[in-house]
């Protein structure tokens, strides 16, 4: 019998991936699990046990998710962003007007389509806006495993963050002088 009374199967028994690692078990007690394989969850007075590492669980090949690469890329991506207003402002009206171009497409009739106008063209210019942090994100990125490459992984992040940090402060300056 596996820990909590039996109600859930053993730790480390390779008879149970898939019930063990997809679905939360009952525990009638409060029992301390390993912090790298089991999460206690309270609900209510019932405590579950749920893997910490559920996502990587449900495929059958095993895939590592580097969470400095990610950090690092977005701490680039942010400071890019800061960095160039104009190529981000570029971005976000080009979208914006593909977005309108492609909204007025699917109207037949052009009494139909200026009844909603100024909803749909502020939704556009909320995507636009939303999606115009991808190419600073692929950007990022190549700035991360650029510098990773040559430097090193702890310089990537170091470096990223004090550019966010200057690209910041020169934003700040450049919106207070408009």
């Amino acid at each position: 019998m596996g820990k909590g009374g039996g109600l859930n199967p053993p730790l480390n028994n390779s008879l149970f991936p898939i019930p063990y690692s997809l679905f939360p078990v009952p525990v009638k007690t409060k029992e301390k699990f390993p912090s790298t394989e089991l999460i206690l969850l309270k609900s209510g007075k019932n405590y579950y046990t749920m893997p910490l590492n559920i996502l990587t669980d449900m495929f059958p090949f095993r895939f590592t998710i580097d969470t400095v690469a990610i950090a690092g890329s977005c701490i680039w991506s942010l400071a890019l962003y800061l960095g160039m207003p104009t190529l981000r402002e570029w971005i976000t009206e080009q979208l914006e007007r593909w977005f309108n171009f492609a909204d007025r497409s699917l109207y037949i009739s052009t009494e139909e389509f200026e009844k909603s106008r100024p909803a749909r063209e502020s939704q556009n210019a909320f995507y636009a806006s939303a999606l115009g942090i991808v190419p600073f994100l692929v950007l990022g990125a190549l700035f991360h495993w650029g510098i990773e490459s040559s430097l090193g992984r702890s310089w990537a992040v170091s470096i990223g963050m004090l550019a966010t940090i200057t690209f910041a402060v020169y934003e700040l300056g450049r919106r207070d002088s408009q």
